[in-house]
């Protein structure tokens, strides 16, 4: 992602990577242990505190998603976890929440998937409101997210299990 001052940023196995077209600077995120027999059993090349998606927000704020940790808003200073307690809870107990896609709609919502059956989250400035297959989506598994020209919202999920793609006009 590139933020509004030009910087890049790179989310990587051991977390953020700010480029400012000059030097690198790693910038761990917070580490959340989601570790466990279980995981390590059935996924263990999933590392839950790698960041698999980034937007910067219209007041600046960067969004990160996590492969299993939910999500973080980073100020510049410091990261504050949200949606990590969304979703299945899996045979350990924890519920993993990976969120791969997260977009910012014309009314300043940020929107979040979930691959951990968390279906998706908008967050409007102050709460979460969380939408799932009772509200409309064809799944609760949400690989992708992204707002076209006309403002429309488009949800993909992973295409089995009856789900493909979904669009929300804002009502």
């Amino acid at each position: 992602t590139e933020d509004d001052t030009g910087v890049l940023w790179f989310g990587t196995a051991a977390g953020l990577c700010r480029y400012d077209r000059k030097t690198f600077t790693y910038i761990p995120i917070p580490w959340s242990d989601t570790s466990s027999t279980w995981l390590d059993k059935v996924y263990p090349i999933v590392n839950p505190n790698e960041v698999s998606s980034i937007l910067q927000a219209k007041n600046g704020d960067l969004w990160i998603g996590t492969n299993g940790a939910g999500a973080y808003r980073y100020d510049g200073e410091t990261f504050t976890n949200y949606l990590a307690d969304i979703g299945a809870k899996y045979e350990d107990g924890l519920q993993h929440n990976i969120i791969q896609g997260i977009t910012e709609d014309q009314s300043g919502n940020i929107w979040f998937t979930s691959m951990s059956h968390g279906g998706l989250s908008r967050y409007d400035g102050e709460t979460f409101t969380q939408f799932m297959p009772e509200d409309g989506l064809s799944d609760d598994m949400t690989r992708t997210c992204f707002m076209d020209r006309s403002g429309k919202m488009w949800f993909g999920f992973n295409g089995n299990r009856g789900s493909g793609l979904n669009s929300y006009d804002g009502q």
